[in-house]
């Protein structure tokens, strides 16, 4: 699966590869390959963070990742070999939505009575 998108840095996404990041998340699969996570074996959790990374990178429904538990399960881990998670973390940190000062101003200036 992680093949399947080594070549995304040269050219835009296909249809069916925007299809296959909605279907990820969205879909049971991604429960049971985070299921993984919690065998803390060094090779399986290296593979599914990489997996992970690849299949959430500019994936439209990422702001709902945290409802997976896959922070959950990342941050349980205490292995040694913690680049590929670490990288997948960051992505996800980066990426992550937020407020502007502005925004959260406005919002709370807004009054609610009927």
């Amino acid at each position: 699966m992680a093949d399947c998108f080594k070549g995304r840095l040269q050219q835009q996404d296909k249809p069916s590869q925007q299809r296959l990041h909605v279907v990820w998340l969205v879909c049971s699969y991604l429960y049971h390959v985070l299921q993984l996570l919690v065998t803390f074996d060094p090779v399986l959790v290296e593979k599914v963070a990489t997996l992970l990374y690849l299949v959430m990178e500019d994936n439209p429904s990422m702001p709902r990742l945290y409802l997976t538990g896959v922070f959950f399960f990342v941050l349980m881990y205490t292995g040694s070999n913690v680049l590929p998670v670490a990288r997948f973390l960051k992505y996800t940190h980066l990426k992550q939505a937020f407020r502007s000062d502005e925004v959260i101003h406005a919002v709370s200036h807004v009054s609610y009575s009927k």
